[in-house]
């Protein structure tokens, strides 16, 4: 395995724990009130658009050339920093 394969397996790890947490917000939103839910199930949309945005951006990785695979690598680092924010955000504002 090389080293490019070993960051996907690593940022797709990352990206499925986030889906469960994003699912159990989800869960939240369907047994909220009705105001809650709304914003709740906009938040998840939100998180969705972020977490398809980045799976977009590693498999743009995963076909370019190693000329340009490190600049691609800083791109997917400071998005995955970010959906890490929002995530953690979202969970301890829907707590």
């Amino acid at each position: 395995m090389d080293k490019r394969e070993a960051y996907r397996d690593l940022a797709k790890a990352q990206i499925k724990e986030w889906e469960a947490k994003i699912d159990l917000l989800k869960a939240r939103g369907e047994k909220a009130t009705a105001g809650a839910k709304i914003d709740i199930m906009n938040a998840v949309e939100k998180l969705h658009k972020e977490k398809d945005a980045l799976q977009k951006k590693l498999a743009e990785m995963m076909s370019s050339g190693n000329d340009v695979w490190d600049e691609l690598k800083d791109g997917i680092e400071r998005a995955m920093a970010d959906m890490k924010k929002s995530i953690d955000k979202t969970m301890a504002k829907f707590k």
